[in-house]
C-alpha cells in the first residue's frame, strides 16, 4: 500500500509539472507573439536581424548589412502604407459598417471596443 501512494504521489508531480510546462510554454510563446506581431517596429526588425543571423550563421559585415537592408525595407513599407491607408481604411469601415448592421446593442459597444483596440495598434505600427 505504500508503495502504490509513493508511486501515486511521483506521477502526479511528473503530471502537474508536465502541465505547468506546457502552460508556461504556451503563455511564453503567446507573449513573444504578440509582442512581435503588435510590438514596436524596431523590436521586429531587431528579432528577424538576429533571426537570420542566427539561422545563416552570419558574419558580422553581413549581419550588419542585412541589419540595414531591413532598415530601409521598413522605412520604405512605410511610404507604401501611407499611400495606401485611406483606401484601406474606406474598405475596413465599409466592412464595420455591414457588421454594425447585424449585431445587437451590448454586441455593438463590445465591437466599438474592438474596432478602437485595433485602430490603436495599426497606429502603433505605423
Amino acid at each position: 500500500m505504500k508503495n502504490i501512494k509513493a508511486i501515486t504521489g511521483v506521477l502526479l508531480i511528473f503530471i502537474l509539472g508536465a502541465v505547468g510546462g506546457v502552460i508556461g510554454t504556451y503563455i511564453f510563446y503567446k507573449c513573444r507573439k504578440d509582442a512581435l506581431v503588435w510590438g514596436e517596429p524596431r523590436d521586429r526588425e531587431e528579432h528577424m536581424v538576429r533571426r537570420l543571423s542566427r539561422d545563416l550563421n552570419l558574419d558580422n559585415e553581413q549581419h550588419d548589412k542585412v541589419k540595414e537592408i531591413l532598415h530601409e525595407t521598413r522605412a520604405e513599407m512605410k511610404v507604401v502604407r501611407k499611400q495606401y491607408r485611406p483606401q484601406i481604411e474606406a474598405v475596413l469601415e465599409k466592412g464595420h459598417d455591414r457588421i454594425r448592421k447585424i449585431l445587437k446593442p451590448e454586441q455593438l459597444e463590445k465591437f466599438e471596443k474592438i474596432v478602437v483596440e485595433r485602430k490603436e495598434r495599426r497606429n502603433r505600427m505605423e
